[in-house]
């Protein structure tokens, strides 16, 4: 799989990963209680793309302090 472009961006209590045409987006919790964030809805099912959406959701969480 060639490499997919991603957008990641921080709402709030919330990021944002989405590819900038808008045919997929995944948004993740700051976690509470525990160091794992909490996903809050995808647009797609497909495996890579929610891998790739993970990582890159979890690398702003640990930029933002928000997990270890």
């Amino acid at each position: 799989m060639s490499e997919i472009a991603f957008k990641v961006e921080v709402h709030g209590d919330l990021i944002v990963v989405s590819q900038p045409d808008d045919q997929f987006t995944a948004i993740y919790a700051k976690p509470i209680a525990n160091d794992q964030l909490i996903p809050m809805k995808r647009t797609s099912e497909d495996r890579e793309l929610l891998a790739r959406a993970w990582q890159l959701a979890q690398a702003k969480a640990r930029e933002r302090g928000w997990i270890a």
